[in-house]
């Protein structure tokens, strides 16, 4: 939902689309974004709006400090949001977005892992990093994530080393992001149903010991 890339705090809100959801920590890195935007008034009552469709659904602030790559790489992670909630919807968004403005903070956008609607955060995030690094390869053919260096309680390399199984493709990968997975089990349990190698999602996972 928020992207650092170094080119600028970057969010994919959707709000033309999302009805009803309403922040609780106006410390929190989205609602600070919309703050500095002049944006968190409207935003606190945008589901009785009639003009929300005047909000936009991504916005990406870019810089020069990364280059042309850094951009991209920013462009791409809004970009997978904005396909995951193609899949789930205002009612998933809504709860990604304010477990985002509860529990996030300039710190730490994702906070902790813990707390109501964490799960929507955990697989969202997980899908951003990991359909960066695929478009950022694709278009530029070298580099990457360091998914070691991602070091977010939701773990974004678990996808990145799910994807290395032979059976499982990325396409498969996003056709488990439905409206009921919320949580990082019911994720596994939808990846395990695209492979023959149910014990190689369980190593992917197992790979990492600080699951919230």
């Amino acid at each position: 939902m928020i992207a650092r890339n170094g080119t600028g705090p970057s969010a994919a809100p959707m709000l033309r689309y999302v009805d009803g959801f309403i922040g609780a920590n106006n410390h929190s890195a989205i609602s600070n974004f919309f703050i500095n935007l002049g944006w968190w008034g409207s935003v606190n009552i945008l589901h009785k709006s009639p003009l929300k469709f005047l909000f936009p659904d991504l916005v990406i602030m870019a810089n020069s400090s990364r280059g042309t790559s850094g951009v991209y790489s920013t462009v791409f992670h809004e970009m997978a949001h904005a396909s995951h909630f193609t899949k789930v919807g205002s009612y998933y968004w809504s709860r990604y977005i304010s477990y985002i403005i509860t529990y996030g903070n300039k710190s730490n956008p994702y906070g902790d892992g813990h707390g109501r609607n964490a799960g929507y955060c955990g697989v969202g995030e997980m899908w951003g990093y990991y359909f960066e690094d695929v478009c950022f390869k694709k278009e530029f053919g070298y580099g990457g994530l360091q998914y070691e260096d991602y070091k977010y309680w939701f773990n974004p390399g678990f996808i990145e080393k799910v994807a290395k199984i032979p059976d499982v493709t990325t396409s498969e990968i996003y056709s488990c992001l439905t409206t009921n997975t919320t949580t990082f089990k019911e994720l596994k349990r939808k990846l395990k149903t695209k492979t023959i190698y149910d014990e190689k999602i369980d190593e992917a996972y197992n790979y990492y010991t600080d699951w919230p």
